[in-house]
């Protein structure tokens, strides 16, 4: 029953007619005609992985480039992408040690590259599509959740979190300075 009446985190909308819904249950919903219809996508995500609709991960975050290209981030540091708009595959991810925390907020730019950050501190970044996500050190201790980034261009970036963090790139993410918290 949960997962028919699952919770919505979160919505982005390309244009006024294109836009996607991620939730609970790794609920993830596509329209093309304004919200008037929506379309779940998330069956494409089971296989080896996941069996079983009620095991896929809650997703608290989307982004899309364009029509084709997007990425949800969740629960367990699950990372999705899609590269035509409509099925979707579990990201790769080469680290040291599993994430283990939510992820919340993730950015794509046009070269294919990358970013989601998440409790814990979390950073995540990849080089491209089809590369694997790796953990980012920031060069900071971050002893609280980061929730949100948000990009000016390819090389000025900000991220946010708890006890007033505020951190900013000027570099395309090789070095973060603390300007808050």
């Amino acid at each position: 029953l949960a997962s028919a009446d699952p919770v919505l985190y979160d919505l982005y909308f390309l244009n006024p007619t294109t836009g996607w819904v991620v939730g609970e249950f790794g609920k993830i919903f596509r329209t093309t005609d304004g919200g008037l219809s929506w379309v779940e996508q998330e069956q494409s995500l089971l296989g080896a992985e996941v069996v079983d609709l009620l095991d896929l991960p809650t997703f608290f975050g989307v982004r899309f480039l364009n029509v084709r290209e997007g990425i949800a981030v969740g629960l367990d540091g699950k990372i999705a992408r899609t590269e035509d708009g409509v099925t979707w595959r579990f990201a790769p991810m080469q680290l040291e040690y599993p994430v283990v925390d939510p992820l919340f907020y993730p950015t794509v730019f046009p070269d294919g590259t990358g970013w989601a950050v998440g409790a814990a501190g979390e950073v995540l970044r990849v080089d491209g599509p089809g590369r694997p996500w790796e953990r980012i050190d920031l060069g900071v201790g971050i002893p609280t959740w980061l929730r949100g980034m948000s990009w000016a261009d390819e090389t000025n970036g900000w991220i946010v979190g708890g006890f007033g963090r505020i951190l900013h790139t000027k570099d395309g993410g090789k070095t973060w300075i603390p300007s808050l918290g």
